[in-house]
């Protein structure tokens, strides 16, 4: 029973979506994206803001609810539980690979594909990384795949249930990111299947099926966007124009800014690259409409993004999806039938590999042993654990072996995922950092509001560290101070170095601590004085 288990393919990518998206999900410390989406998720528990989101007291329409209502879920049921949390993005990143899986036994008719391209999927390194923490890209994508997954049944088998699904799942994507998905996933395997599958498409009666799923995309997707404009026009006005106007104006970047796009896929990225130029050397095999469809959709996917003006890595995670099928289709097809051009390609693809894991353990021990949290009797047995899985690398190399070789990398992942992550705890993080979520342990504060600085810039990550909400004040208004106190008042640097220190002298000053919530230490360029904070408590001494 063990063995047979062991044996199913399915059982196996299930358990390598638990490592790879579960276990020792709370080593890196929330970021600016998951603080900012926590912070609304616990406003919702606490205020009751579920329908019109606030972040620190403010109404927040740019990210429509869905995934803020799973997070506010998971804060009411556990309070600031990081792991909780980031096992609900863990859990669309599994239902992400069981779609993607569905779909290429659907298009390929062939398990095999399926399963190699799940599996490259699921150690590609955005992917890896975008399911371990509490954003909102993996919903809007996940949903997205599973709309495609019906969206192909429906045509397919043309049975009426598959449309109301297809369409259900769009309005489940466009309830978790708006239109991010539609662009960047939707749109470009729509272009690729209206060339490679009319035979879907043509003789089929489908024009009141395609209506019943967009009825039911609109009932489910845009009922949150029709309360909104009839309630709060005017921010929902405001929101659209600066949101839009960023698309535009921010971040920014020249249209070949993603011509490195293969490097999202981390030790793929030489495979991706082979993959894709297959056809330059297997023209006769790289004609079957299944590897045409896959290398469209990819490549108008990538032109779709380039075309955008605002542009940032992760905002390639949905190329990564077409990516994963053409190594898939690649590896069964041509790579696992290793011959003339194709074992050179792996011979030097492997090697690379093989040779960058042999030395991680050497350059660890050079570089950060000293800033591990590890014995070195541990670091041995996790170093030779290391190199034992790199010889059966080269073994499958010597063999030519390309599948067991990528079984080989999956298993490597784990172990790393498994044994290694818990140890990386202060590479990653800021050894020194001194959150101010310690000053929540103390008990006076619990039910004294927080102040910050008006005129300073107050980091998102701060208030979601310390617990609450974190409101302006103006600390040159004596007034507004002697209404408010007793408060306690965070400022960025020493409060008596301040020139308005001199309106703060007829009331009591308590200084409580100095905070700093960077992640990376003070020698690195992204460290930020902004997130370093000192804390007094202000009162008023006639009261």
């Amino acid at each position: 029973m063990i063995l047979k288990l062991i044996k199913d393919k399915r059982f196996i990518l299930l358990l390598v979506c638990i490592i790879t998206f579960f276990v020792n999900n709370n080593v890196i410390e929330p970021d600016i994206m998951e603080s900012r989406n926590l912070v609304t998720a616990r406003e919702m528990v606490t205020d009751g803001n579920w329908i019109v989101p606030t972040m620190n007291g403010e109404i927040r329409l740019e990210k429509p609810p869905l995934p803020t209502w799973i997070a506010a879920v998971c804060e009411y049921i556990s309070n600031d539980n990081i792991v909780l949390q980031r096992s609900m993005s863990a859990i669309m990143a599994s239902i992400l690979v069981l779609f993607l899986y569905l779909i290429a036994v659907e298009l390929f008719k062939n398990k095999n594909i399926a399963f190699i391209s799940s599996l490259f999927l699921c150690t590609c390194y955005n992917v890896i990384l975008t399911g371990r923490t509490a954003t909102w890209d993996i919903f809007c994508h996940s949903f997205m795949l599973g709309a495609i997954f019906f969206f192909i049944k429906a045509f397919k088998y043309n049975h009426t249930k598959y449309y109301i699904l297809s369409g259900l799942f769009l309005g489940l994507s466009f309830m978790s990111k708006g239109p991010v998905a539609f662009y960047s996933l939707l749109l470009p395997f729509l272009i690729s299947f209206i060339i490679y599958k009319k035979d879907l498409i043509d003789n089929k009666p489908l024009y009141w099926k395609i209506i019943l799923l967009l009825l039911t995309f609109i009932i489910s997707g845009l009922w949150w966007y029709i309360f909104i404009y009839l309630n709060h026009y005017d921010d929902m006005t405001y929101v659209a124009n600066k949101e839009s106007g960023s698309w535009i104006n921010r971040n920014v970047r020249p249209w070949w800014y993603y011509w490195k796009f293969f490097l999202e896929t981390g030790i793929w990225s030489l495979l991706l690259l082979i993959s894709i130029s297959a056809v330059l050397w297997y023209r006769s095999k790289c004609k079957s409409k299944e590897y045409m469809f896959i290398l469209v959709w990819l490549v108008s996917d990538l032109i779709l993004l380039s075309l955008f003006p605002e542009k940032k890595s992760r905002y390639l995670f949905p190329i990564l999806i077409p990516s994963s099928y053409i190594m898939g289709w690649f590896t069964v097809n041509i790579w696992n039938k290793i011959e003339g051009v194709s074992k050179y390609l792996y011979m030097i693809n492997s090697w690379i590999i093989n040779i960058i894991l042999l030395s991680i353990p050497i350059i660890a021990y050079i570089l950060f042993f000293d800033s591990l949290n590890i014995s070195i009797f541990t670091f041995i047995i996790l170093s030779l654990i290391i190199w034992f899985i790199v010889v059966y690398l080269i073994i499958q190399t010597i063999k030519l072996d390309s599948v067991k070789y990528i079984y080989g990398i999956v298993f490597m992942f784990m172990v790393i995922e498994c044994l290694v992550f818990p140890h990386l705890n202060d590479i990653i993080n800021n050894p020194d950092m001194k959150s101010i979520k310690e000053s929540r342990k103390n008990e006076y504060l619990t039910d004294i509001p927080f102040y910050y600085n008006k005129n300073e810039e107050l980091r998102i990550e701060t208030v979601y560290a310390a617990g609450k909400k974190i409101r302006p004040i103006d600390i040159n208004d004596k007034e507004t101070i002697k209404k408010c106190s007793p408060f306690v008042l965070i400022t960025h640097k020493p409060l008596n170095t301040y020139k308005e220190y001199n309106n703060l002298k007829d009331f009591n000053i308590r200084y409580i601590d100095t905070y700093d919530d960077n992640k990376r230490p003070k020698s690195n360029k992204y460290y930020r004085e902004a997130l370093v904070n000192n804390m007094n408590l202000i009162d008023n001494p006639n009261e």
